[in-house]
């Protein structure tokens, strides 16, 4: 990703601030079972793909 105007590096910052709200936002009313059931046998839960997302902006930006 090539880093243009500060207009632009401003709202890039604005999203990775914005987005563990959003995050929270979408599973505020899901149970602990619906966090932690995979949605198919083998595949990650919605609390792992959450972790994983909040690992890969911090990765990314350190």
């Amino acid at each position: 990703m090539t880093v243009g105007t500060q207009e632009q590096r401003r709202e890039y910052i604005d999203k990775i601030r914005n987005l563990p709200g959003q995050l929270r936002e979408l599973v505020h009313d899901l149970s602990d079972e619906q966090l932690t059931t995979p949605y198919l046998d083998g595949e990650w839960t919605v609390a792992q793909n959450i972790h994983h997302v909040a690992d890969s902006h911090m990765n990314s930006y350190i």
